[in-house]
Parts: C-alpha cells; sequence; structure tokens
C-alpha cells in the first residue's frame, strides 16, 4: 500500500506532532500521558506509514524480499492486497507442522537509529477454505534485541494485539500500538505468527502493510 499525503494533511500532522510534544502537562499523570498518546496515534494514523515508515518492504508491493521464514512453513508472496491495490500484494504465510502446538513465522530485523519510542502496525487476514479454522492463532508481532542483527532477544515476542484474525477472508487491523524499547534495545524484529492449535489441516494467513513509526520526541510523557 501506498499512501499519498496532500500538502494539508501534512500541515495538520505538523499542528498534531507539535500537540504532542507541548500538550499541557505539569504532572506525569495518566491523563496527560492519554492527551499525548491520542495526538501521536493521529499523527501516525493520518500519514506516518507513507512519511516516516521505518520497515523496508513492509507494504508487499511485489515480493517478501528482506523477510525470513521462521519454523515449519512457507513464505510466498500473494497478490492478496490487504487494500486491494492492483499490482501489489501480501505476505503469505503457512504453517506446515504435522501436529498442533507447534508456531510458524516469518521475521524482519530493523536496527534501531532513529529513537526508542515506536508506534506499529500491521494487518492480518485468515482466507476460508479447507484445513483452515480460527482456532489457530493468526498475528502479527515484534520483539527487541541487544543486538543489532537480533541475535540476542530482549524478552519473548510480543503481540501487535489485541487478540488474533477473528473472521475469516476480512483484513483485521492490528494496532496503532505504543512499543517503549528497553534502555539496551539495538534492535526491533517484528513478525507474522501462525500457531497452529487444531492438529488437523495445513493453517495458512495473509499479512500485509506493516508500519513503524519512532520519534524520540514522543517518548517524553508516555513512560
Amino acid at each position: 500500500m501506498r499512501l499519498i499525503i496532500q500538502r494539508p494533511v501534512r500541515g495538520l500532522l505538523s499542528r498534531l506532532k507539535d500537540a504532542a510534544r507541548t500538550a499541557p502537562c505539569s504532572q506525569p499523570t495518566a491523563g496527560c500521558r492519554g492527551l499525548r498518546r491520542a495526538a501521536l496515534l493521529a499523527v501516525f494514523v493520518l500519514g506516518s506509514a507513507q512519511a516516516q515508515n521505518l520497515v523496508p518492504n513492509g507494504a508487499f508491493d511485489s515480493d517478501t524480499s528482506g523477510w525470513q521464514l521462521d519454523g515449519a512453513g512457507q513464505l510466498v508472496w500473494s497478490p492478496m492486497d490487504a487494500n486491494g491495490a492492483p499490482g501489489s500484494g501480501a505476505a503469505q504465510l503457512t504453517n506446515t507442522s504435522p501436529s498442533s502446538g507447534f508456531g510458524t513465522g516469518f521475521k524482519r530485523c530493523i536496527p534501531m537509529t532513529s529513537g526508542t519510542a515506536w508506534i506499529l502496525s500491521a494487518k492480518a487476514m485468515v482466507p476460508s477454505g479447507v484445513g483452515q479454522s480460527l482456532l489457530n492463532e493468526s498475528r502479527p508481532a515484534y520483539r527487541f534485541y541487544s543486538d543489532t542483527n537480533c541475535s540476542t532477544p530482549i524478552g519473548g515476542p510480543i503481540d501487535f494485539g489485541p487478540g488474533n484474525v477473528a473472521q475469516f477472508d476480512l483484513w483485521q487491523n492490528f494496532g496503532p500500538r505504543l512499543a517503549v524499547a528497553p534502555p539496551q534495545a539495538q534492535a526491533i524484529e517484528l513478525r507474522g505468527l501462525i500457531s497452529k492449535l487444531v492438529a488437523s489441516g495445513t493453517p495458512m494467513a495473509l499479512f500485509d502493510d506493516y508500519v513503524a513509526v519512532s520519534d524520540t520526541a514522543f517518548l517524553n510523557g508516555f513512560e
């Protein structure tokens, strides 16, 4: 997906950023943090996906290059774009585990070079068909690492959340999600996951429009 941000919207985004930075907060209260968070999320929804997205090939316009399969399965490109954009597509993940209780995913490592307050978003969809079940869990997730090549994790994967894909044949939005990196973090890894909970079948899901926005200007006041 490619968004085209018109000049009036860019001006609005600038004003929203100023509001996020200068919201009147005499104390770090929950209400103050909520005011700044609301302004930041508005910035994200209205334009950050085009202007500041730090995820290379997060829209899977022509392939899944830069993304790596993780587990027993298959990762291929699909023309089923989340927004119906001609010429674009999505990542198609299949979990080929022979029994239940196993997860499969795909991932991309992004070194952290522009801040520690991240806003994340993605979309996922489970097509209906033989071998498909919504009891299997399909969802995007993220994980922080203490090195730039994502080999030393800090904790386990965290879902964009809440929940998993809940309906067949319907693209579900996950996020925007605020993720504050630990001080030692040097990279963030974005993932698509399928946890196989039903023994029969070969679960498959589509993922698209991964967006990650990072800006230290917004960190003050959130935590």
